[in-house]
């Protein structure tokens, strides 16, 4: 370990291009350990919410989506599938060579702290985006990290003497906003490199994505059923959501060592 306690390859500054570069490279290393731990959160959670909650399996399919599906659907990535997904990652890069079974039950345990993170986040940022938009931009971007605080710095706890129902009141208070207080930690200071960093991210899926879905799309309308679009959906967010994950984790070490280097 680095003094900036990570792994000393990932605990140091890099500039955006020598960042995507690791990035891909641990991506291309083990591909099937990062698409394994996409598929195992997405997938399920997918099937469940928009396979038979929205019946996107027995449904006819419609070129135009409902507000409902969009928001439900948003509401799944953000506070389900992307957190976990990014902590399993985000374990994948640490941990050597960890097998993605091992990831996958490590991030089900950390889910409650996370899970309670995640709706905490999105409700700070659905009011923001409903009051101005951009303050809820400036959320999205400022809380970016909160999978990797919990994944890599462990579940907060209350270790001071305190009455059993106050140690139970401050664990429950830090499960939700230390991991949210970390990420707008690290991130002060670096708020446009962390935003032009995010919007890499998400470039970077963008063009998987859309290769997937449009011709998923095609086969959903000429047999006029909406299972193959929830089918090219889920596919093609089992590959972009590590790709977001990984070059969330380098952020992370990226931004934790520019913060302990002295002025």
């Amino acid at each position: 370990m680095s003094a900036g306690g990570g792994p000393p390859e990932l605990d140091r500054p890099r500039d955006l291009g020598a960042l995507v570069r690791h990035a891909l490279g641990l991506l291309a290393g083990r591909p099937l350990a990062f698409l394994a731990v996409g598929a195992a959160f997405t997938v399920p959670i997918q099937l469940v919410v928009s396979g038979f909650g929205l019946e996107q399996l027995t449904g006819r399919y419609e070129e135009q989506v409902e507000p409902v599906e969009l928001v439900v659907g948003a509401l799944t990535s953000y506070v389900l599938v992307t957190p976990l997904v990014m902590v399993g990652c985000a374990l994948l890069v640490v941990g050597g060579t960890p097998s993605p079974g091992r990831v996958v039950l490590r991030a089900v345990e950390l889910s409650t702290p996370l899970l309670l993170a995640a709706i905490a986040a999105a409700v700070g940022v659905a009011l923001g985006l409903f009051l101005l938009i951009l303050p809820g931009l400036y959320l999205v971007v400022r809380w970016f990290l909160f999978p990797q605080a919990v994944a890599l710095e462990g579940r907060p706890g209350a270790a001071e003497e305190r009455s059993p129902s106050a140690r139970s009141a401050s664990t429950a208070s830090s499960w939700v906003l230390e991991p949210l207080r970390r990420s707008g930690q690290l991130i002060e200071g670096f708020w446009f490199r962390a935003a032009g960093t995010v919007m890499v991210a998400n470039l970077l899926g963008l063009v998987p994505g859309v290769l997937i879905t449009v011709p998923f799309q095609a086969w959903a309308a000429g047999v006029d059923r909406e299972w193959p679009s929830l089918a090219g959906a889920i596919l093609a967010e089992t590959i972009t959501a590590p790709i977001v994950a990984v070059v969330a984790t380098l952020l992370f070490f990226d931004l934790k060592a520019r913060q302990a280097q002295p002025f």
